[in-house]
């Protein structure tokens, strides 16, 4: 995955689009990309300097409330 930014600089943008997007129709790719994005982080999480790691676990956890709240809007889709 190819990111431009610091891993916390694109959860915050992918948390704030789905924020903002709420309750309304977004692409499948859009989807997929966050679940992507929030797989790489689960695996950039081990490697977060101490400062970093709460911030970046705050993020994935809204990213994975956004994703899972989408999901259970169309249907666990």
């Amino acid at each position: 995955m190819k990111l431009h930014g610091t891993m916390i600089e694109n959860l915050r943008s992918a948390v704030a689009s789905a924020e903002r997007l709420r309750g309304r129709p977004v692409y499948s790719d859009t989807v997929r990309f966050w679940q992507a994005l929030l797989d790489e982080a689960g695996r950039t999480d081990e490697a977060a300097s101490g400062n970093d790691a709460p911030a970046l676990a705050a993020l994935m956890a809204r990213l994975a409330q956004e994703i899972a709240a989408r999901s259970a809007e169309n249907g666990g889709k």
